[in-house]
Formats: structure tokens, C-alpha cells, sequence
């Protein structure tokens, strides 16, 4: 059984990141799905003798159980061996530190007010636990049958949570499309560029932060600092610099680059970037590792100042030797 960390729970107290602690590890989907068996047990024996904290979050056992979900998924299988391999390396008996944090929008708003968010961690506690617990123990060759209810509310919550935000990079489309119709080419350019340049300043970066702050505390049901104190912002700004910058990448591609917003990859981002948030966060005094593929999550974790904090598989398999 995996152990729920709800003991991680603490005022937010200012919290320095080790120099030298061991890191807490968080494997990416992609990572869980791609490895086989023969890179997986090494992989997995290497961490218990270098000592890391190995931890799973909810949003990325989420998409696997979404997955796991449709049985003509083409990604079915892999998700159902990805989640038993997720269960084996963080369940309490694996040994050392390991479990399921809390989901990253209850971190934020704990690290904010000092309490998290009840139903989300009632959600993860009492769903997504359980269900992992349920895939992972389900022999390869039988149907989630018991299971299958379950897994298609998770999967229809992502779904809904992803079709929100296309709708929302639509409309955004539609209004800068609107904004600048009856421009000549070159002012459009101009009009455009000049956007581009606001949108990537730092005083855009630190809107976009604010209004994380203020998130939290309204998903907590309380009425937000105006203005957001000083000493609150620069107490939060290190553990979601790269959800900022992340949140500002997802923006520039819909923005500027002319992504199609309905599209599964600008979807994706909109999932990703709550996962970005642990990127720059500490359990315990174990700073926050993400190891992946996915060059997004490098980008903005190296432009927020934490480009440590993410690696590819290959590099974390050669820290770990």
C-alpha cells in the first residue's frame, strides 16, 4: 500500500532548499511507460541504495488511470504495466521514503494559507489511491472490470478540466484575432511583437504569479490580500517559478506561435503545468526532482533558475551510478 503523506501537512513557514539533502523523485508518465522491466528493476534498486525519497503525484496517476480506463485505448496496457510500476516503487514496504503526495493545487494553497484543499486530497485519498491500489494488483491478462466506473470518472475529469482550457485558448484566439483584423501586415506585425514582448516580461511573470496566489486563496474559500503582500509573494515565488514560466510557454504557443487551441498537445500542457508545480517544491526537506522526456518542462524549470530540478532518464540513471 502506498503511504498518503498527509503527515507533509505544516504552516507555511519560509523553507530553505537543501544543498546537500537527498532529492524526493517523481517520474513522469512518459518515464513509467517507456521503460521496460530491464531498465525499471535496476533503475529502482539504484534509488534505494543512493537513498532518494521516491514519491508519486496524483496527476500523473491520474492520466495512467485514464488511460487504463478504455480497453481499446491503444495506451491501455502500457498505462496498466506503467501504474503497477508506479505502486511498486512508492508503496510503504519498497523501503526508505516513498508514497503519494498531495495533489500540487493543494500544496499551493496549504504553502499560501496554511491549510490545504479538503476535497482535493479527500479525492486523491479516496480515489485515486484506491484505484491505483486496484490496477496495480489486477493481473495483466484480466479486464478492470471492478474498477471500471471509477476509472472513467477520472478519466471524464481530465477530459472536462482539458476542454475547458481549449475553450478558454480559443477565445483568447478569437479576441486577438478580432483586436487586430483591420491592421495593414506590417502594424499587425508590430501590434503582435510588441504583445509578445510584454507577455514575456518579468512584470508579466509576476502578474501571472499573483494571480496563482490569489487562486489559492479562493479555492480556499477566502477573500485574497489587495495588494498581495510582499514577504507572502516572496515566501511563494521559489516553489512556483516554473509553474509560472510554464503557464507563460502554454500562453505564447496559443498566443503567438498560432498552436491550434482544441489540439491534444495544447490540451496536454494545460494537465502538465499543475504537475510543473513541483517542480521548485519540498517534502520533508527533500527538494523536488522531476525526471522526463517532455523538453517543456526543461525550458521552463532552466528559465526559472531550477533547471536542476528536471533531467531525462538517461541523466538521472547516470547521477544515481
Amino acid at each position: 500500500m502506498l503511504r498518503w503523506w498527509q503527515s507533509d501537512w505544516q504552516p507555511p513557514v519560509p523553507t530553505p532548499i537543501p544543498s546537500e539533502g537527498m532529492p524526493g523523485v517523481l517520474l513522469d508518465a512518459n518515464v513509467y511507460r517507456s521503460l521496460p522491466e530491464a531498465r525499471f528493476a535496476p533503475l529502482l534498486e539504484a534509488e534505494l541504495h543512493k537513498g532518494v525519497a521516491r514519491f508519486c503525484d496524483p496527476f500523473v496517476t491520474a492520466e495512467l488511470l485514464a488511460h487504463a480506463a478504455d480497453p481499446a485505448d491503444p495506451q491501455h496496457r502500457p498505462c496498466r504495466v506503467a501504474i503497477r510500476r508506479a505502486q511498486r516503487r512508492c508503496r510503504s514496504d519498497a523501503g526508505g521514503t516513498c508514497g503519494m503526495l498531495q495533489d500540487s493545487e493543494s500544496r499551493l494553497v496549504l504553502l499560501v494559507t496554511g491549510r490545504p484543499i479538503a476535497r482535493h486530497d479527500e479525492y486523491t485519498q479516496l480515489r485515486i489511491l484506491p484505484l491505483m491500489e486496484a490496477v496495480a494488483t489486477i493481473p495483466l491478462d484480466q479486464p478492470l472490470t471492478v474498477a471500471e466506473p471509477e476509472l472513467r470518472e477520472v478519466a471524464r475529469n481530465i477530459a472536462e478540466r482539458k476542454e475547458e482550457f481549449a475553450q478558454s485558448a480559443v477565445r483568447l484566439q478569437e479576441t486577438i484575432a478580432e483586436i487586430v483584423k483591420d491592421e495593414e501586415p506590417e502594424t499587425r506585425r508590430e501590434t503582435l511583437k510588441n504583445s509578445r514582448r510584454t507577455h514575456g516580461s518579468e512584470a508579466n511573470r509576476r502578474l501571472t504569479a499573483e494571480r496563482m496566489i490569489r487562486g489559492a486563496f479562493e479555492n480556499s474559500g477566502l477573500r485574497p490580500p489587495d495588494p498581495i503582500p510582499e514577504e507572502l509573494f516572496k515566501r511563494v515565488w521559489s516553489r512556483i517559478a516554473t509553474a509560472v514560466e510554464f503557464e507563460c510557454q502554454i500562453w505564447d504557443k496559443v498566443a503567438f506561435d498560432g498552436a491550434l487551441a482544441t489540439s491534444r498537445a495544447i490540451r496536454t500542457l494545460r494537465w502538465d503545468q499543475r504537475i510543473a508545480h513541483y517542480i521548485g517544491d519540498v517534502v520533508h526537506g527533500h527538494p523536488l526532482w522531476f525526471i522526463t522526456e517532455d523538453a517543456d518542462f526543461a525550458r521552463a524549470a532552466a528559465a526559472a533558475g531550477m533547471g536542476e530540478r528536471v533531467k531525462s532518464l538517461d541523466a538521472y540513471e547516470g547521477w544515481l551510478q
